[in-house]
């Protein structure tokens, strides 16, 4: 277990923004993880994943954040396609692995800055609400988790995940995911290098990062409501809108939360003005 204090929750989070955390932990292993609950179980906890899609008040301090990096990075092939990946494998490293096995079928993940466990509490995909080209629970079996409720290793059927357009049960805090184990069909690793650079190709085109980024700020949301909200607040403090896509906020280095939530506001009620459904993808710790 590695134990931090006064920590600087903004070099923990892809959009660089963020308050600090008086104690910071990092276990190691699922046990570590479990002593370490059942030692804070009358606490305030926040887990911390790989801090993409996560905008972090940088005006609060945060008496315990349980860092997930380490604690359960584990890849297990059980053969036909079956795989059990852990929480804090990146999904950078998964999609190699399964490639390398021969199968495959979420290639275009390989732009997330994300940890395994962090895509599928988003339930993270490709495509629209209205058409999604695929989600990641359209992969996944089962999910294992720690039930906050009781405090036990537990398995989730994915038809009690609750998994809908990026939403699961997972959001509602009852639960901390350790991994999740997925079928997948056969593919030839010329076909996954295929798609992986195309979907390279399509990131370089159509996203920006400046200083830091937490990708789409909404699950759903009007283009055009969105695009009326830049021509008129284009830019507050560090936080501007994408040139290339208004459901994006970039950091240009001095970016606040107040700049971010700020925006985040003002797209939500133009949606009203205008009744336009709003959901947002981005969590924000207020």
């Amino acid at each position: 277990m590695q134990y931090l204090y006064n920590v600087n929750l903004k070099d923990y989070t892809t959009f660089h923004v963020g308050g600090v955390a008086d104690s910071f932990y990092i276990p190691e292993s699922v046990n570590e993880l479990l002593d370490l609950l059942l030692e804070l179980k009358k606490e305030h906890l926040y887990i911390l994943s790989g801090g993409s899609n996560l905008l972090i008040n940088d005006q609060k301090r945060y008496a315990h954040i349980i860092y997930m990096k380490s604690v359960d990075c584990s890849f297990e092939n059980y053969g036909n396609g079956l795989f059990y990946i852990g929480a804090s494998v990146r999904i950078q490293k998964v999609i190699k692995e399964v490639n390398e096995a021969g199968f495959g079928g979420f290639e275009e993940l390989i732009g997330l800055p994300a940890l395994f466990g962090g895509v599928v509490y988003m339930n993270a995909g490709i495509g629209g609400k209205e058409h999604p080209k695929f989600n990641i629970s359209d992969f996944v079996l089962r999910v294992k988790v720690i039930d906050k409720s009781d405090w036990k290793i537990k398995w989730i059927d994915r038809a009690d995940c609750d998994f809908d357009y990026r939403k699961s049960v997972f959001q509602l805090d009852g639960f901390i995911i350790l991994g999740a184990e997925v079928q997948l069909d056969e593919q030839m690793p010329e076909i996954s290098k295929e798609i992986i650079r195309k979907r390279q190709a399509v990131i370089k085109d159509s996203q920006e990062f400046l200083k830091g980024t937490f990708g789409s700020i909404f699950a759903e949301s009007n283009r055009n409501v969105r695009n009326l909200v830049a021509l008129t607040h284009k830019k507050k403090g560090g936080v501007s809108f994408g040139t290339k896509n208004t459901n994006w906020f970039l950091n240009d280095g001095n970016a606040s939360f107040e700049d971010a939530i700020y925006l985040i506001h003002k797209c939500e009620s133009m949606h009203k003005l205008f009744r336009q459904p709003i959901s947002r993808e981005v969590i924000v710790w207020e």
